[in-house]
């Protein structure tokens, strides 16, 4: 069995976070929905049944891709690459568009601002690095592939 690249260690533990974090946000979500049907709170039924069709379906995505990661199945590599650009746009999503209520988080002066311009340009670069180095990078293919590339290497003297 080949060994696993650090790319595919990276994206296996960032989906089975994000899951874990979606299974616990599912439940909050759902006790938050139920005890406000409760109160008598009016409840659009049609957004109530997108959103957690929407929640379920990343729930089994994100089971599908780390289940197929770690049996290095080849369909896990393109699962992880979608997992992945989901986790991202989820990242800058919660980054750059606040919804209604939410409060804006302000910086005290401009060194902080600039500070985390760069961090959140960092953050975007390595988001689109993994993602690139985990759907095409050589040692991830053979991983999905099952082949050794051991053996394709040169001995050196």
């Amino acid at each position: 069995m080949i060994k696993r690249p650090p790319s595919v260690w990276i994206t296996q533990f960032l989906v089975g976070m994000a899951g874990a974090l979606m299974v616990v946000g599912t439940y909050r979500w759902t006790r938050l929905i139920l005890a406000g049907v409760d109160q008598g709170m009016a409840i659009n039924p049609f957004w109530l049944y997108l959103e957690g069709a929407c929640r379920v379906v990343l729930l089994v995505l994100f089971a599908a891709t780390f289940w197929s990661i770690a049996r290095a199945r080849p369909a896990g590599r393109w699962l992880g690459v979608g997992s992945l650009t989901a986790i991202f746009a989820v990242v800058v999503w919660a980054n750059y568009l606040r919804t209604a209520g939410t409060p804006a988080f302000v910086y005290d002066n401009s060194a902080q601002e600039g500070g985390a311009f760069i961090l959140k340009a960092l953050l975007a670069a390595a988001f689109l690095t993994l993602i690139c180095r985990f759907g095409f990078s050589r040692a991830s293919r053979a991983y999905f592939a099952g082949a050794d590339t051991r053996k394709e290497r040169p001995e050196l003297k």
